[in-house]
């Protein structure tokens, strides 16, 4: 473990650029999760305060620091917790991680079938199996 952080440390003292990158990145995805939320919210109860959701987002967040495998669970405690807490209902909270959970699959199954095509593509052209 000591050579992994040694490692790491390395690798961002040599390229600082690379750190401050990742956290830009991060923090705008970041944003982008809380904007989400609040387009969630919009779309069933018609209103939303931006502020609100930061919060939110922060606590749904933080499920993901459970050592659960995919957070099984604890996503969806998270958020029924985080909508709960502002008054927009468990049912939501659930419904919201249920669609959270939907989407991501959505984008893996996208992801496997465009690696699917490029490496049956890649083994068909160099016959390589």
């Amino acid at each position: 473990m000591k050579f992994i952080s040694r490692d790491t440390s390395t690798f961002f003292r040599k390229n600082p650029s690379t750190f401050y990158q990742g956290a830009i990145l991060s923090y705008i995805f970041f944003l982008i999760g809380a904007f989400e939320i609040g387009l969630f919210i919009l779309f069933l109860k018609g209103t939303f305060d931006f502020t609100d959701t930061l919060p939110m987002r922060v606590l749904i967040s933080l499920s993901g620091l459970i050592p659960i495998s995919a957070s099984l669970g604890a996503y969806e405690g998270a958020s029924v917790l985080a909508f709960t807490n502002f008054k927009l209902g468990a049912e939501i909270g659930l419904a919201y991680s249920l669609i959270r959970r939907l989407i991501d699959l959505i984008v893996v199954f996208i992801g496997i079938s465009f690696a699917f095509r490029y490496f049956t593509g890649f083994c068909l052209k160099n016959r390589k199996f």
